[in-house]
């Protein structure tokens, strides 16, 4: 079988054959039929998420359970299923209470490899070397925890079902539509940040209001943020920007912990909060000169637009 291996960041990706191990306790081996290409993927290539190359990328995924491993419950080879970003562990506290999202451990495994042994279940073939994954839905097979998998219709199209999946989807079909994107078109766009910090402790002869504690801490803080823009009329275009806050920043996020992270400086929440970062009506009015064609982006929407 072959996959997409990122070896090193702003590199292309090679596809080569590798091996896969079996799946082990609480897991399941997948054969992808379709996978999504997400903008986070692309920043991890660019290395501005913090998960380090080599590795096996992709977390889009649909497909049909090929094989399971011990100790699963909810699915059976045969199984159509749509592969999750994350996978939460089922067991600490917070899955505990029924709020796997909030899983303690999941992110950390995600980051460090995609298993919870640590154990990577890819190899290169020939050379043998050891190769973690994030889901790994650029290979044509994986294998990932059972929690990591939404167990679906066997008649769904999966193509269809992993098209359903990712952000950015448009309220039209292109392809029997001009360019011109009249009134009642909208757009959403999402994104998600997290940021982990720590440091050990260390000796400090000095404390004062505005000094790291030198016990050492780790801190967390996850947003969650959507971007719907829709035409209204010709010209006029209405934007909203809803966000959730959750986490906490290094020392209270004051004094030197105050500029690392520029998302604590608006969180400090115990539970995910909202908040309107953005609402406005933006009204253009063009002079009949040249018109220039716009991708749609955040707080954009795609179309002709005039530019004189």
């Amino acid at each position: 079988m072959r996959a997409a291996i990122l070896y090193s960041f702003n590199e292309p990706f090679a596809v080569e054959d590798v091996e896969l191990a079996p799946p082990r306790q609480g897991e399941v081996r997948v054969k992808l039929a379709a996978s999504g290409v997400c903008h986070s993927d692309l920043s991890i290539q660019r290395g501005i998420l913090p998960m380090p190359p080599p590795r096996i990328i992709g977390h889009e995924g649909a497909g049909v359970v090929t094989e399971v491993g011990p100790g699963v419950t909810s699915l059976a080879a045969g199984d159509h299923v749509v592969l999750c970003w994350m996978n939460p562990c089922g067991h600490c506290r917070e899955c505990g209470r029924g709020r796997p999202v909030h899983c303690e451990v999941a992110l950390q495994t995600m980051m460090m490899g995609g298993t919870y042994d640590g154990a990577p279940r890819f190899k290169v073939k020939g050379s043998g070397m050891d190769m973690p994954h994030w889901v790994g839905s650029f290979a044509e097979e994986t294998v990932i925890p059972e929690t990591g998998c939404v167990k679906i219709r066997s008649d769904a199209p999966l193509a269809m079902e992993i098209g359903n999946y990712h952000f950015g989807a448009t309220g039209e079909d292109k392809s029997e539509k001009s360019d011109d994107r009249g009134p009642g078109t909208w757009e959403l766009h999402g994104q998600t940040t997290f940021i982990f910090q720590g440091y050990p402790a260390f000796n400090s002869p000095y404390q004062g209001a505005n000094s790291l504690p030198g016990v050492g801490q780790s801190r967390e803080t996850w947003t969650v943020s959507a971007f719907l823009g829709v035409r209204l009329w010709q010209g006029g275009e209405l934007y909203y920007n809803p966000e959730l806050l959750q986490g906490f920043g290094l020392a209270s996020t004051v004094g030197a912990a105050g500029f690392p992270n520029g998302e604590a400086q608006k969180s400090n929440f115990p539970f995910p909060r909202y908040n309107t970062s953005r609402l406005f009506l933006r009204q253009e009015i063009g002079l009949g000169g040249e018109r220039e064609k716009i991708d749609g982006e955040y707080g954009q929407l795609s179309g002709e637009k005039d530019v004189s």
